[in-house]
């Protein structure tokens, strides 16, 4: 009697065993992803957008894939074992940096960013993240200050450049005898005979001494 079930538990569990290795547990994905809206793609097909799980994926390797906009697309094999155990995979996709040289006309404007210098014209930026807008300003001593946006979009070179318009006068100062220091505010600009450039518009104070 012992024998013979005996028997049947292990012809039963040979049978079982037989089937766990003709039909392979089937498992699950889940993925997380940043940005928000990043899309996942498991061998080829899409699964929607980021959190997203996958079920019903058979052992083996699956090709997984995210994607989001103005990002570095991230793609790897997942390998997916016998056991049927769930997978969590978290990814963070990088930005693709845009390149934007920057010039004046003049050159040498101090370029500002949230009201920070980070350089002067001529300029190159290869650290700006595609799809933000940038609003740069270009101040250059007569001139008016000149505000731009740049919204870089993918790896293609984006070059601005940028009149800036005086937004000052010169006063050309003589005085008898030659040679008298000339002050325009306070500061001092030159002896006569001369040409002070760069005065800002408005009323100034213009002294000469000897």
């Amino acid at each position: 009697m012992i024998s013979a079930f005996r028997k049947v538990f292990t012809l039963t569990a040979a049978f079982l065993a037989a089937i766990a290795l003709a039909d392979p547990v089937a498992t699950r994905l889940d993925v997380t992803a940043m940005p928000a809206g990043s899309k996942v793609f498991i061998d080829g097909t899409s699964h929607g957008i980021a959190p997203v799980i996958a079920m019903n994926l058979t052992p083996g390797n699956h090709l997984l894939r995210i994607e989001a906009p103005f990002c570095e697309p991230i793609e790897e094999f997942v390998f997916i074992d016998q056991e049927g155990l769930p997978i969590q995979k978290n990814y963070a996709l990088s930005p693709i940096k845009g390149i934007v040289l920057l010039k004046t006309v003049p050159e040498g404007a101090d370029i500002r960013l949230n009201g920070v210098s980070v350089g002067k014209t001529p300029k190159l930026f290869t650290n700006l993240d595609c799809g933000e807008k940038y609003t740069f300003e270009l101040d250059l001593v007569g001139y008016g200050v000149k505000k731009i946006d740049v919204r870089p979009e993918n790896r293609k070179p984006i070059v601005r450049e940028e009149v800036l318009q005086l937004d000052s006068g010169m006063l050309s100062c003589n005085s008898e005898p030659e040679g008298a220091t000339v002050l325009v505010n306070g500061i001092e600009r030159g002896t006569t005979p001369c040409d002070v450039e760069n005065i800002a518009k408005g009323v100034v104070s213009v002294r000469m001494k000897k």
